[in-house]
């Protein structure tokens, strides 16, 4: 049971798809999307829960994801100055994550992946005053685990 403190914790929930999709795929599984869901009930109420997929991931993409109150964020990829095309799961992830740093009712921001480019909306939260938590893999980045505190670090549900 939870305690009353708890209770009273907003979560925005940032999933990086292809970033722990990948991961679990390297070892035969996929990403447990319904424990996932539990997973951050236990940090408190889910005000919003947001998957950030690139475009070229729509056809893996789990069908019970919308039941289970994700919000599914498509991200087109760009070219940035030359033909190269870049993936804008992280730029968009940041920017929302960003956002919801302002929001005085929004208590805590889940980061569910292991990416270092999530370092500035790591320090950008923790000035705000929120709790900071990781769901990932064993790959969580160096610079990651030096700006999150590691009781708030949790392993990512796969089946």
């Amino acid at each position: 049971m939870f305690s009353w403190k708890l209770e009273n914790r907003k979560i925005i929930a940032l999933v990086d798809y292809k970033n722990v999709a990948r991961n679990a795929t390297e070892k035969g599984k996929i990403v447990d999307f319904k424990k996932l869901h539990e997973l951050l009930l236990e940090f408190g109420e889910i005000f919003l829960a947001f998957v950030f997929i690139p475009d070229n991931y729509v056809c893996s993409l789990p069908n019970d994801l919308n039941n289970l109150g994700f919000e599914v964020i498509f991200c087109q990829k760009m070219t940035e100055g030359s033909d190269k095309l870049e993936d804008t799961v992280d730029i968009n992830m940041i920017q929302i994550g960003t956002r919801f740093c302002y929001f005085s009712e929004i208590t805590d921001i889940v980061i569910v992946g292991h990416d270092k480019h999530m370092a500035h909306l790591i320090k950008e939260a923790k000035n705000r005053k929120k709790k900071v938590s990781i769901i990932g893999t064993e790959k969580i980045s160096n610079i990651l685990r030096k700006i999150v505190d590691m009781e708030n670090v949790y392993n990512l549900p796969l089946k």
